[in-house]
């Protein structure tokens, strides 16, 4: 007579385990918003790290500097970021991963609102300065989220989706910098890139009436990113 695995073995229970596995093994949505609004940030910090270089002809023409200075926009970012990175370690054990992320938002947005406004060459260096800090927080912030939270099953899935936000954001950098500086300058390419629209909204109707009929608000606060911000509001309140 053939052998019969009786229900109670070894291999019947592991089986078992194994069919169950994948239901266990799914991402969380909350923790899958979590990672594209750290992602998010990190993409546009890398983005501007390289979109920064196409711009140097422009801004040295209008702050009168010359390459030796203007150099320092990229340099001094990159060293910022090469300084608050390694401390990710420090800041996961003193403070939570919510605290973290607010810290980079408010660091990434004072340093569009700082480089939108700069009317001098240390006004934009130190927005270059307040938005490397920003990056540094929230590039490892993706990592140790996806490290100490992801399934492990789904942990190299996840990996590679990090490092492809490190890698395609260089790359898309001259490309985004070179067609926004042609197109609408590059204050105001700084400007779209604040996650504060009702702002902007205002201040077009403000130098161009016309442009906004019956003084409304051309961007309500919501309605041209709505996306960003309700993955944000999702991440927070995770």
């Amino acid at each position: 007579m053939p052998n019969r695995v009786r229900s109670d073995s070894p291999i019947s229970s592991n089986a078992q385990t194994e069919v169950a596995q994948p239901t266990s093994e799914r991402v969380a949505p909350k923790l899958l918003l979590a990672i594209v609004a750290t992602g998010l940030m990190a993409f546009i910090g890398i983005l501007t790290e390289t979109m920064t270089n196409v711009l140097f002809s422009t801004l040295m023409a209008e702050f009168h500097i010359g390459t030796a200075v203007v150099q320092w926009l990229t340099t001094g970012y990159l060293l910022v970021v090469s300084i608050v990175t390694p401390l990710s370690s420090y800041l996961n054990h003193r403070f939570t991963l919510k605290t973290s992320f607010i810290v980079a938002v408010v660091l990434c947005i004072a340093g569009l609102l700082l480089a939108a406004l700069a009317v001098n060459f240390p006004m934009l260096m130190m927005a270059r300065i307040l938005q490397g800090a920003g990056t540094g927080v929230a590039l490892p912030l993706m990592f140790n989220i996806i490290l100490e939270q992801s399934p492990r099953s789904r942990l190299g899935l996840l990996m590679g989706v990090g490092n492809m936000v490190c890698a395609i954001a260089p790359a898309l950098g001259p490309t985004v910098g070179g067609v926004g500086v042609a197109a609408i300058g590059w204050r105001w390419m700084v400007r779209d890139s604040d996650p504060i629209p009702c702002h902007r909204g205002n201040r077009r109707h403000h130098d161009n009436p016309s442009a906004t009929p019956n003084g409304a608000c051309a961007f309500p606060l919501g309605a041209a990113y709505p996306a960003h911000s309700r993955v944000c509001g999702v991440c927070l309140r995770a």
